[in-house]
């Protein structure tokens, strides 16, 4: 009887039961000091390590070379990946006069991706002893880190040795050469070509100089026309075929093509009288 109660009484207490989660615990965790061991051994720890990204792609990037742009982002000698600030990645790409736009961001498996866009320069300019390009909106472009100038026409007789990299130029006789090229560059791409240099040391005054022909071309600053693109592409075979001899052609007049030889161009460097020229 004493035994039956006491088994009574043992019976109803929670037998504990060891969980198959202990058991499993001790193997896998010598499996893992295992790897981790191999991993060290074998020098493969570095590149696992999530906050550091393993691939750096640059796009965009036609002028700049993929390590300059490298070299802007200011990464240091470990990329973050998991960390990564793309707002603040993005500011020190913009510090580059070379990049108008940029775009930061992180791909898989440990990627990051620098998307630019570079400044397009429209005309090479002599700057501080040295020579520097412009782009349409006048902003200037230096030409560092190895880089050197395109083969793009010259604007001369323009006051920017105090004009910082990256700063636009605000003249407005530079603005309109500047447009005209541009626009002589997508609709009369061969005589585009041919533009060697715009001298604007005369305010009122444009010289162009062209190659393959000897004659400059005057035009006035505020003339910097598609008129007087069109006009120019029109006239220029035929002074080159009948007028070889001619040192000037003045385009300073309205629809109209005046001709001077060495003894008048000399003369008629003065602008036009009012009513005369474009308007």
């Amino acid at each position: 009887m004493r035994s039956r109660y006491l088994g009574k009484a043992f019976s109803g207490k929670p037998v504990r039961r060891s969980s198959w989660s202990l058991w499993l615990a001790p193997p896998f965790l010598v499996l893992g000091l295992a790897c981790a061991a191999y991993l060290k051994l074998h020098g493969i720890a570095a590149p696992l390590r999530l906050w550091e990204a393993s691939r750096i792609e640059v796009r965009g990037n036609h002028v700049l070379l993929a390590s300059d742009v490298e070299r802007d982002a200011h990464f240091g000698s470990r990329v973050p990946w998991l960390f990564l600030d793309p707002r603040e990645v993005r500011s020190r790409l913009l510090d580059d006069p070379w990049i108008c736009a940029a775009r930061v961001s992180r791909g898989i498996w440990r990627r990051v991706y620098l998307d630019v866009e570079k400044r397009s320069p429209q005309a090479i300019v002599p700057y501080r002893r040295g020579m520097a390009e412009l782009d349409q909106d006048g902003v200037l472009l230096p030409l560092g880190r190895g880089r050197v100038p395109a083969d793009l026409p010259v604007l001369t007789g323009l006051p920017l040795d105090r004009l910082k990299p990256g700063s636009p130029a605000r003249e407005p006789r530079i603005l309109a050469a500047l447009d005209f090229l541009s626009r002589c560059r997508s609709s009369h791409a061969a005589l585009w070509r041919r533009v060697s240099e715009l001298r604007m040391g005369d305010p009122a005054l444009v010289r162009m100089t062209l190659e393959g022909i000897d004659a400059e071309v005057w035009l006035r600053p505020e003339a910097l026309t598609e008129t007087k693109l069109a006009l120019l592409a029109t006239v220029l075979p035929d002074v080159e075929r009948r007028a070889p001899s001619a040192v000037v052609v003045d385009l300073r007049f309205r629809d109209q093509v005046v001709l001077k030889t060495a003894e008048t161009a000399s003369k008629a460097a003065t602008p036009p009288e009012a009513g005369a020229g474009d308007g």
